[in-house]
């Protein structure tokens, strides 16, 4: 059975598998039914009641997005160089820090350090993103199964909190895999109902959703926000949303109605 025609609670369960043991989930359709997830984008409407976290409904049109939307392609290949010198730089200069996080996760939480997770990537290609583990075994010592919330860590939780947990997604950059600045990469249960437009670009470790409210903003909202940040992007937007993400994480994030409108009224004309 395709991924996407399965109920909610199914899609939950396999990426909570795929999230928490580090097991690939391969009897999916097409690679967790990407396939299916982007032809039904093209449908372009997705149903649902109000969303709890905005109050913002869940039926939303898919916003006209085409080739001429894109950015330019020098930009890209600048955008790639300069990826891959910032993520050089990052890994030498937080190879400390992330040495001591190591030594806290193998402490407070075991071994493995790192898990990967499984998204859809550029063009819906597959990757493996990489975070520190910030969740004990699903059970305890006797045997008894725990609760998301009691398996997060006190370190994990910190950990969680200042995105420390995604520092080793450095790495996905140097590789090519993701970029400094663009899209976040998303469970497939988490994909928008027009999901491929925004799997034009490389997915970022920080993106314009993220610092205009990222996990307090529905699906469709994060997305409309990526689509206009693809429709927009510069260096000089990439520097602004770096910088920004550094006060999101130092002072937690703010849900910025007025970017959320404004993306949605220009993806709208």
């Amino acid at each position: 059975m395709p991924y996407a025609h399965l109920s909610r609670r199914a899609q939950t369960s396999l990426a909570e598998i795929e999230r928490t043991r580090a097991i690939r989930v391969d009897c999916l359709s097409a690679q967790y039914g990407l396939s299916e997830l982007i032809s039904d984008s093209a449908a372009g409407v997705k149903e649902g009641g109000p969303d709890p976290t905005t109050g913002a409904s869940a039926a939303a049109p898919a916003p006209a997005f085409g080739d001429g939307d894109l950015p330019a392609s020098s930009y890209l290949r600048w955008k790639r160089v300069i990826d891959a010198t910032g993520a050089t730089m990052g890994i030498v200069c937080l190879a400390p820090l992330m040495l001591i996080i190591g030594v806290i996760v193998a402490l407070d939480v075991g071994y493995p350090l790192i898990f990967w997770q499984q998204r859809p990537g550029a063009f819906g290609r597959p990757i493996r993103v990489l975070k520190f583990r910030t969740m004990r075994r699903p059970r305890d010592k006797n045997g008894r199964t725990l609760t998301d919330a009691q398996r997060v860590s006190r370190a994990g939780r910190l950990l969680r909190r200042l995105r420390l947990d995604e520092l080793p997604q450095v790495y996905n950059v140097l590789l090519g895999h993701m970029s400094l600045v663009g899209p976040r990469p998303l469970l497939p249960v988490d994909q928008p109902s027009f999901s491929a437009a925004r799997l034009r670009l490389r997915p970022g470790l920080t993106g314009w959703a993220q610092i205009k409210g990222g996990r307090h903003l529905s699906i469709e909202d994060k997305a409309a926000l990526d689509l206009w940040y693809i429709r927009n992007a510069s260096f000089t937007l990439d520097m602004l949303i770096l910088l920004s993400t550094i006060r999101t994480v130092l002072f937690g994030e703010r849900i910025d109605r007025r970017a959320i409108d404004q993306a949605w009224r220009e993806l709208s004309s």
